[in-house]
């Protein structure tokens, strides 16, 4: 947690405190995106995804705690030279996926009003595709660093022994699985697999979104040692 008692150091100088607060961010992202668009424009309905948000009003704050979080995760150290190669993939994706946007957003008839849509770019099927590459590669480097590198301890060359999985392990592999799990339900619609109209009329990408990255915040927060009760 945060030490005052050296007033010469910043806040984020312990890496349990920058854990703390990219897992805080990641699960607060898909609330807050939802909450300000319900609060300005009265929509109630999600998006199709988490990253067509980037088209509304509720842009800024999408923008604003992406791009905190791939600083965060480009500045993660960890134990190991593997943990700071990962987290800097998945912190350069974040920043790569929001240059490049995902497709527009198209107005849906039976709200109110589309006043919440303020931006529109001419679709690129390449930019497109790369968007959807950047925000697996994200995700994908989260949930291996929660399987493989969480539930190492700082000195344990080990790393995730199965014989010895318990305690917190469970829960950073659990979060690690169920990222992919999301990751591979959402690519899987994109060959047709399940019923295109069903998937989007029911919002499920942004839902799976949602999973995805709940798990992602909540096994860095744990990791930061909220719940030690030796801290």
């Amino acid at each position: 947690m945060l030490d005052y008692s050296n007033t010469e150091r910043i806040g984020l100088e312990k890496q349990t405190t920058l854990r703390i607060l990219v897992g805080v961010l990641g699960m607060l992202l898909p609330l807050l995106l939802w909450l300000l668009l319900l609060i300005q424009n009265g929509v109630q309905s999600p998006m199709d995804s988490i990253s067509h948000y980037f088209y509304t009003r509720a842009g800024t704050i999408f923008t604003i705690i992406v791009s905190l979080l791939a600083i965060f995760l480009l500045v993660y150290k960890g134990y190991e030279p593997i943990d700071f190669i990962l987290s800097s993939i998945a912190g350069v994706c974040a920043l790569l996926l929001l240059y490049f946007p995902t497709s527009n957003i198209t107005c849906d008839t039976n709200l109110i009003n589309c006043d919440y849509i303020i931006t529109h770019l001419n679709d690129n099927e390449i930019r497109i595709k790369f968007h959807f590459i950047m925000a697996g590669m994200f995700l994908g480097s989260l949930a291996l660093m929660s399987i493989f590198l969480f539930t190492k301890k700082k000195g344990d060359p080990e790393g995730l022994v199965l014989p010895e999985l318990k305690g917190e392990k469970i829960i950073f592999v659990i979060c690690g699985l169920l990222m992919l799990l999301s990751m591979l339900i959402i690519a899987t619609n994109c060959f047709g697999i399940f019923s295109k109209t069903e998937f989007d009329h029911y919002n499920l990408t942004f839902w799976f979104e949602v999973i995805a990255l709940e798990a992602f915040g909540f096994s860095w927060f744990v990791k930061g040692n909220v719940f030690d009760k030796r801290q």
